[in-house]
């Protein structure tokens, strides 16, 4: 599955809206191509989240996001952590 990328790297929730599979309760959202080095993502729920990840080697990557309680998800944003 191809998305095109959200600008910036950030998604609101009407773009989160359109990745949700409510079988699983869970997002995949396509991050397409990330350069290797340290990224920061922040999760907009009822306040936000942060965390840190590594991408080892430049290439197409996504992310999933899966919840065990129903929960809505406002925002992501994913910046570089340098």
């Amino acid at each position: 599955m191809r998305r095109d990328l959200q600008e910036g790297r950030h998604w609101n929730p009407e773009s989160l809206a359109a990745l949700h599979n409510a079988k699983e309760s869970a997002r995949f959202v396509p991050l397409d191509h990330l350069p290797a080095g340290r990224y920061r993502a922040t999760l907009g729920m009822n306040g936000q989240i942060a965390f840190f990840f590594v991408v080892d080697r430049s290439s197409a990557h996504y992310l999933r996001l899966k919840s065990s309680k129903a929960q809505t998800l406002s925002s992501l944003g994913i910046q570089t952590a340098d």
